[in-house]
């Protein structure tokens, strides 16, 4: 009787050995075709880096999106320009296009990642009791007196819930107050293409979350 059952066992061995070959050999095969795979998006991905090597900044046109401003004032216009071949990062700046005023180009800081969503108002009495735009998006708020425009908006960045006029902090207060009544014009939407300015009575203000929170 133990015989038998010995022949048995050893009967059944060889079966178990091919089994687990053959489930190893397939575990094999799945591994080799994820690196084949992985390899594959990695070839890829290394052929698009060397093709954006002929990427030339200068070469990059200027998108233009108008903002009508109110009580006749005119418009300005807001420019956008991509600054890196792959990744969503722009140069920015204004031009003023203003009501009896000659065109100005006011620069702005760069959006160094993130795709364009900027919400647009107006302060009739703003900076010295001048009009002014203010601008904010997700890297902070941008400032134009329109009545004695600067050459660079005034940049507030925003850490820990407050904000800090970059340069002179200690005049942030008084900035604060200055456009504290505004009036929501508008948002710049970039977020799918084409990049437009959608107006208030088109789609309620959206709160935009800020970087430095």
């Amino acid at each position: 009787m133990a015989g038998t059952q010995t022949t048995s066992s050893r009967r059944w061995w060889p079966w178990i050995v091919g089994i687990g070959c053959g489930a190893l050999a397939c575990v094999m095969l799945v591994l080799l075709g994820v690196l084949a795979v992985g390899g594959g998006l990695a070839f890829l991905g290394l052929r698009e880096w060397a093709q954006n090597q002929n990427w030339e900044q200068a070469d990059e046109p200027w998108t233009e999106v108008a903002i009508p401003m109110p009580d006749d004032w005119g418009q300005v216009v807001f420019l956008r320009q991509s600054a890196h071949p792959v990744m969503a990062e722009y140069n920015r700046k204004l031009r003023l296009e203003l009501t009896g005023q000659p065109s100005q180009v006011v620069e702005m800081p760069m959006n160094v990642g993130g795709r364009t969503f900027i919400n647009v108002y107006w302060v009739a009495e703003g900076i010295d009791g001048h009009a002014t735009l203010q601008l904010i998006d997700h890297w902070g708020m941008y400032v134009v007196d329109l009545e004695a425009p600067p050459t660079t908006a005034l940049w507030v960045t925003h850490f820990d819930g407050e904000w800090r006029l970059n340069g002179a902090a200690e005049e942030t207060p008084a900035l604060l107050e200055a456009v504290a009544d505004h009036e929501y014009l508008g948002c710049l939407d970039g977020k799918e293409w084409p990049l437009r300015f959608v107006p208030a009575s088109e789609a309620p203000e959206a709160e935009i979350d800020l970087v430095g929170d």
